[in-house]
């Protein structure tokens, strides 16, 4: 009988309250707290995917973009686009009719880097179909393809692809994007020491 009274007390010493609601069985403890997973950076003007990890038990959600107190969506995952660069947080809230949690992150957006020569990238260089999906013809127009180096980011800066010397068929050169996800992707070329820039949407 002891020993029962001294495991109950143990059992009833497990449950501290952590700001989120806590259950203790059997010695287990067990922690429903609302989360989610979004990159650590991305690219100014481009769209963030902010995945809900929360316990399926929490049927409410609000997303405050910049942790400012507002809500700017109700669902359950969420897609924002920052137009200004610099450290940015989202809150998430989620709840049921009796818990209730919160959790904060951060993602650091920024301006992909290198020198954009638009004039030479409008003359020169043209990607088509713009969008695509999947496959992106690179148009060199006679430019030598063993002075063109290409590298393909995706919108959190992820490398994907990266394609020297060219295969140059024709002067176009085929980039096969078809097993990436549907977004923005930047493609960012470097022709005789000149870094030009361009974007292509993947749309299926």
């Amino acid at each position: 009988m002891s020993n029962q009274i001294t495991q109950n007390a143990s059992n009833f010493a497990n449950f501290v309250l952590l700001g989120f609601a806590t259950f203790t069985f059997n010695n287990e403890t067990m922690a429903q707290s609302a989360g989610f997973t979004m990159p650590s950076s991305a690219y100014i003007n481009t769209p963030v995917q902010m995945i809900n990890s929360s316990p399926s038990s929490f049927t409410s959600h609000q997303w405050d973009i910049d942790d400012n107190g507002s809500t700017e969506y109700t669902t359950t995952d969420a897609t924002h686009t920052f137009t200004t660069v610099g450290v940015k947080c989202v809150r998430l809230s989620s709840q049921n009719s009796t818990l209730r949690d919160s959790v904060l992150k951060c993602i650091n957006i920024t301006k992909p880097t290198g020198t954009v020569n638009t004039s030479l990238s409008k003359e020169m260089v043209n990607l088509f179909p713009n969008p695509s999906s999947g496959i992106v013809n690179i148009s060199q127009n006679g430019l030598c393809s063993e002075n063109m180096d290409v590298k393909i980011y995706n919108a959190t800066g992820s490398l994907v692809n990266s394609i020297h010397p060219l295969e140059n068929r024709n002067g176009i050169q085929t980039v096969d994007l078809s097993l990436e996800a549907d977004g923005l992707y930047f493609i960012h070329m470097i022709i005789d020491g000149i870094k030009i820039k361009k974007i292509i949407s993947i749309h299926r």
